[in-house]
């Protein structure tokens, strides 16, 4: 019986291959908004170092410095360093003028209609890693104006090492060398940069501050009255913000969840209309089969093994589909370790399966109600 039904997929490849792609691709929509997402949401937070700095403060102006690292190491906060930011607008690249839309639309483009935020840093620091080029000696630092590049926004800039690159800072047009390419660990949660110049390039500018920090749990009324002595000071607080990515996350994913779920009830409209469309065809076949001594409930198991195995295969390939891309996110764009979850498979074959095999008796059901001599006599 079971394969008798198997046979059937095969004798219909045209509406086989129709109900598998429709079914596939539904179901690959919604393993991706539920299973896959959470995946790469867990893979994200897992990434994270545990006491990972969780607020940032931002606009410290420079005689503040010190008076709020003392106020910070009281309160029992563990700050990654305090680094001054020099903003500067990238004007020229190898002494060639730098025109947003002379890039492609993006991020690329976007950098170069806004400010960079620059630091200056006599040492290499750990999350940086330098992919191309080397660090300055702590002579250069104090005598030559070098720059160092973020590597992925050398990449959308077209920056190598060797180029010059002048900013505008205020009145002044500032000129130096890159000297190397950084690879940047943003899972640090430190105060990074995409440009760092050495002090003899940007000490001489005016500058803010920053800080991140650990905050220790309950620490709340200590923060804020470090906000009240310190007006001018602004806190970014990094929970709260991935709480409210989390939420709109979430509220997009059930919206888009709504829109692949009539995606899937399109595909069991068409198994049914596909049932319809052959009906004549199967009302024969089961007459003939209950006519050579097939019961209803052989008839019954032969079409649950051809509308099962319909739903085992697309379930296959969508949970197939949803982990590549579930690896692609993770690896490629969001540059994360990427962790196998087996329940992708679990639910879509079980999934697939199960509702298909389901929608299927159903839209066959009166068929096999049907008396076999009659069915015959009118063939």
């Amino acid at each position: 019986g079971w394969r008798f039904g198997w046979a059937n997929l095969a004798r219909r490849p045209a509406a086989s291959t129709v109900q598998l792609v429709g079914f596939g691709l539904g179901i690959v929509a919604l393993l991706l908004l539920t299973v896959v997402r959470s995946d790469v949401l867990a893979a994200w937070q897992r990434d994270i170092p545990p006491q990972a700095p969780n607020q940032f403060l931002v606009n410290i102006q420079s005689d503040e410095v010190e008076p709020m690292r003392e106020r910070l190491r009281a309160i029992g906060a563990e700050t990654a360093g305090f680094y001054p930011i020099v903003r500067g607008r990238l004007t020229a690249i190898d002494g060639e003028a730098v025109r947003p839309e002379d890039y492609e639309p993006g991020r690329g483009r976007r950098l170069l209609e806004r400010s960079f935020n620059m630091t200056w840093a006599h040492e290499h620091r750990p999350e940086n890693e330098v992919v191309a080029g080397r660090w300055w000696t702590p002579q250069e630092a104090e005598t030559e104006r070098m720059f160092s590049v973020e590597a992925g926004v050398a990449k959308r800039l077209g920056i190598e090492r060797g180029d010059t690159l002048t900013f505008r800072i205020g009145d002044e047009a500032v000129t130096a060398a890159v000297t190397n390419l950084r690879r940047v660990d943003w899972q640090s949660f430190k105060a990074n940069f995409f440009v760092i110049g050495t002090p003899a390039t940007l000490s001489d500018h005016s500058a803010t501050w920053i800080t991140s920090y650990w905050a220790p749990p309950g620490s709340g009324p200590e923060i804020n009255e470090l906000l009240r002595e310190f007006p001018s000071v602004t806190v970014l607080d990094v929970e709260q913000i991935m709480e409210q990515v989390r939420t709109i996350i979430d509220q997009g994913t059930r919206a888009v969840e709504y829109v692949f779920g009539f995606t899937l009830l399109a595909g069991l409209v068409v198994l049914i209309a596909a049932v319809h469309a052959t009906r004549d065809a199967r009302r024969t076949e089961i007459a003939l089969l209950r006519t050579l001594g097939a019961s209803r409930g052989r008839v019954r198991v032969i079409l649950a093994a051809e509308f099962g195995a319909l739903g085992v295969l697309a379930g296959t390939v969508a949970a197939v589909g949803a982990a590549a891309t579930g690896w692609a996110v993770t690896t490629q764009v969001m540059e994360l370790p990427y962790a196998f979850n087996p329940m992708v498979f679990v639910w879509g074959i079980a999934g697939g399966g199960i509702g298909i095999l389901l929608a299927g008796l159903a839209a066959t059901h009166r068929l096999l109600a049907e008396r076999p001599l009659a069915v015959l006599r009118h063939t």
